[in-house]
């Protein structure tokens, strides 16, 4: 895997898992807070955060397949994190969702060398069918986590039923779900992560990627 800019200067890979996604987000954002009920489920890789570097956000010198993966894993859970604090989307709940292994999905890796990519093709692939999730079940536990009570937003009474959120506090509004739709209650790499303050650097620095893609 190699860093492959796109012409706004971003991985075109972490363009599709983050970016792209947080655009979305933003977009819709006046909507969400006009609904009854809104909730924002983000499939990728809770639980699975990693390392981020403040100074290469981009990833341009520490661009490998688990950086990029642990990098976006984060930068997602930490930005509905901060979104959150946003006046207005307290009222909104937020799923960031790890499906586990999916057999059947036509999942490929861009930029594998051969060999790795027979071992994907030929051993990866095949195993994922046989103890992966399916699609349907996968699929299903999706709507479980865009429908359920379990995961109320923050200023929602009655918060006691509640999953523990990516901070580990009850009904906290923003939720780590793994395929089996069990939670994880935050992570020493988050807990790390905040104590650096990157979740204002994430959002600053996805901001201002924002504002400069609407000037060009």
């Amino acid at each position: 895997m190699y860093y492959e800019p796109s012409h706004e200067g971003l991985d075109r890979v972490q363009a599709i898992r983050y970016y792209s996604r947080m655009q979305i987000l933003l977009t819709v954002a006046p909507l969400l807070q006009k609904s009854s009920s809104p909730r924002v489920v983000t499939v990728l890789g809770a639980g699975k955060e990693g390392q981020l570097w403040a100074d290469d956000l981009y990833l341009k010198d520490h661009y490998s397949l688990p950086n990029a993966a642990g990098a976006s894993a984060s930068m997602m859970t930490l930005f509905l994190e901060e979104f959150q604090k946003q006046p207005g989307n307290a009222k909104i709940s937020f799923v960031h969702l790890y499906p586990g292994l999916v057999g059947g999905t036509g999942l490929t890796i861009k930029g594998l060398p051969g060999w790795a990519q027979v071992l994907v093709d030929w051993i990866a692939t095949p195993l994922m069918r046989w103890f992966g999730y399916s699609v349907e079940e996968a699929g299903e536990r999706v709507l479980y986590a865009a429908t359920s009570p379990m995961f109320p937003a923050k200023d929602r009474q009655g918060r006691e039923e509640a999953e523990r959120g990516s901070d580990g506090g009850k009904g906290s509004g923003v939720y780590l779900a793994q395929g089996d739709s069990t939670v994880v209650p935050g992570n020493k790499v988050l807990s790390g992560l905040r104590e650096d303050e990157m979740g204002t650097k994430v959002w600053d620095h996805t901001n201002k990627i924002f504002s400069s893609v609407q000037r060009s």
